[in-house]
């Protein structure tokens, strides 16, 4: 949809030499006012991106479009027009809201640029906030977004990769969202979880009496998601006769009903998404090489939770939030048991914190989750004997009761009972060798002598 502007100006030249500059150079629209009456009518009927007003006009001035649109619609950005002379009105006008000015006489390339300015502008905010879903700030997260964000405005065709559970559906949605397609629908077709034999009729749909039990017609994803997207899940399960079908349609932009002869544009996007390699399915001969060429136009990649370093707390504390809501809870996570999340692999991904947070808040009823509430497996990477947890759970338990210096005192101690070089435990402490020999006594500690010693 083209971006709409609003200029007001008493002076039809004036008017109609911005028409020229904004539809015929920037292939934009544009509706006119004469007067500020006019456009205070417009502004409470009609939505605009953009408005650029005079400010000197017989009868009411453009202070009072200025004040109206920050009534009305106080996130559409105004820019004032001035004649030369007409700074400390200017200045007054920013100080009102109004986004900037320009200084009549206006010149062309200067009124582009700014207006070009204010709509890119606004265009990254949209797009940004559709991503705010997407929670982290890895450098490995940043990349995928980057290209996620650029890619979103336009109708390309994209493969999202990544292992199970790093949030390929969550990001096709919020591509969608940032797109001019966002007023259409986002539909999903589950490929691995959908029978082969009802694939076709899932995705392009079929006509009444087309198979036994096909009692009336139905319509498929891609003529469900119209102006919208389509989006394929786990596309490298697809039998062959199938992406052949889907392979004509990004190709033509045409299908067919399963039993239908007419021929059906299709106009909605596709992105699709896989959790195997599709290099992989082409070399075994389980996919189309010309399909995955078709399907990757933009290739994105979601990367597992291993490589994404200091995204795993806000994760969690997102997912904390969630629950709690839902539980009508106020539950916390010691800092231990976060020391302890944090050392685990979490093979499966978001989709594993997700869940597990969401356990350790519905079963928690002391207020704060310890180490002894942790699963199994994030002990049992973090040191318990795989056939009991409850040995590391204790020590966990003990740590979270006792104070600083009494973890300190058992921590040198241990150090310095396992004979281990001063040296090395010095160096494993942080210290210096000379600040080692003064603690022990300090924390009332009897030092075992080495070798050599008096």
């Amino acid at each position: 949809m083209k971006k709409e502007i609003l200029v007001v100006d008493d002076e039809k030249n004036a008017r109609d030499n911005l028409r020229e500059i904004i539809e015929d150079i920037m292939g934009l629209s544009m509706t006119e006012a004469d007067c500020a009456k006019t456009a205070v009518e417009l502004i409470r009927n009609k939505s605009f991106d953009l408005i650029l007003t005079d400010l000197r006009m017989p009868g009411e001035s453009g202070m009072k479009v200025l004040e109206t649109a920050k009534e009305v619609c106080p996130e559409t950005p105004v820019i004032i027009m001035t004649a030369f002379g007409s700074a400390d009105e200017a200045g007054e006008a920013l100080k009102k809201g109004a986004y900037d000015f320009l200084s009549k006489p206006l010149r062309a390339a200067t009124v582009e640029e700014k207006i070009t300015e204010v709509l890119k502008l606004e265009k990254e905010q949209d797009t940004e906030d559709a991503f705010s879903r997407i929670i982290g700030t890895s450098e490995a997260l940043k990349e995928t977004l980057k290209t996620a964000r650029q890619a979103a405005p336009t109708d390309a065709t994209i493969l999202i990769e990544g292992e199970s559970g790093t949030g390929k559906g969550l990001l096709a949605e919020c591509i969608h969202e940032a797109s001019p397609r966002r007023n259409g629908k986002f539909v999903v077709v589950h490929c691995a979880n959908t029978p082969q034999d009802v694939l076709y009729s899932e995705l392009f749909g079929h006509e009444k009496g087309s198979f036994t039990g096909a009692l009336s017609r139905h319509i498929g994803k891609f003529e469900e998601a119209a102006n919208g997207t389509v989006f394929i899940d786990e596309v490298g399960t697809l039998p062959l006769k199938i992406q052949t079908s889907l392979l004509r349609v990004l190709q033509d932009k045409k299908f067919e009903r399963l039993g239908g002869n007419e021929t059906i544009e299709c106009k909605a996007r596709v992105i699709a998404a896989t959790n195997e390699s599709l290099q992989e399915l082409v070399k075994a001969g389980r996919f189309r090489e010309d399909l995955l060429y078709r399907l990757k136009v933009v290739t994105l990649t979601m990367p597992p939770l291993r490589v994404r370093k200091g995204d795993l707390q806000p994760l969690i504390d997102h997912f904390l939030k969630i629950a709690n809501q839902e539980t009508s809870k106020n539950v916390t996570i010691s800092k231990i048991a976060r020391e302890m999340m944090e050392k685990y692999s979490w093979s499966g991904n978001i989709r594993e914190v997700h869940n597990c947070v969401e356990s350790l808040v519905i079963k928690n009823s002391s207020g704060e989750v310890t180490p002894r509430d942790l699963p199994k497996e994030i002990l049992q990477e973090n040191g318990a004997p795989k056939e009991d947890k409850s040995s590391a759970a204790a020590l966990w338990e003990k740590l979270d009761k006792m104070t600083l210096e009494e973890i300190k005192k058992m921590l040198i101690e241990r150090k310095l009972k396992a004979g281990k070089p001063k040296t090395q435990i010095a160096d494993e402490l942080g210290i210096s060798r000379r600040s080692l020999y003064r603690l022990p006594e300090s924390y009332g500690i009897k030092k075992k002598k080495e070798d050599g010693e008096a």
